[in-house]
């Protein structure tokens, strides 16, 4: 199944919570670089659980106001590239199992890109994401506010400890988790 989305004005939106939320047959959705979510604070659960789409390209999105992203991409198990490269993450302080159980990603583009000085919780954030290949820019994060890392790359079966090199110089002084 197949949605354009291309002429829904969200200019005005503030909460995405769960607007794909379990759409099981979704697998293609049209028109998501047309958005503008610079407002947006939550994007909870907004593709979660959408187990059939493969690929996103939200490129275009800047979400400099979203301070919660928990579930974000949660179940999405086909899924395996994401775009993000133009993402603003300042005010991120919540991406809990933002991807956990994709499965199938292998690269999000852009991440070395992200702000992520509030970025207190990380808990399964890529947990079971087994084919995730690549940190590539994950040496850029700021991560002197974290909180709570807790399984944040548990099961990344295509981790390697080269890849993971990439975190060895973040600040988590404040990590209590």
């Amino acid at each position: 199944t197949s949605l354009n989305s291309g002429n829904w004005d969200v200019s005005n939106v503030t909460n995405l919570y769960g607007t794909f939320l379990n759409c099981t047959s979704l697998e293609t959705i049209v028109g998501l670089e047309t958005w503008d979510v610079s407002g947006v604070t939550t994007t909870n659960r907004l593709f979660s659980q959408c187990p059939k789409l493969k690929e996103i390209d939200l490129s275009t999105w800047k979400l400099p106001a979203v301070t919660d992203a928990e579930r974000m991409f949660y179940k999405c198990e086909v899924l395996e590239e994401l775009n993000a490269a133009n993402w603003d993450l300042r005010n991120l302080s919540n991406a809990r199992n933002m991807f956990k159980y994709c499965y199938k990603l292998q690269e999000i583009k852009g991440m070395g890109n992200w702000k992520t000085s509030n970025l207190e919780v990380c808990w399964d954030m890529f947990a079971l994401c087994h084919a995730l290949e690549s940190l590539e820019g994950m040496e850029n994060w700021d991560m002197s506010g974290a909180k709570n890392l807790a399984g944040m790359f548990q099961e990344c079966k295509s981790i390697t400890d080269e890849d993971l090199a990439a975190t060895y110089n973040w600040d988590i002084s404040n990590v209590t988790d």
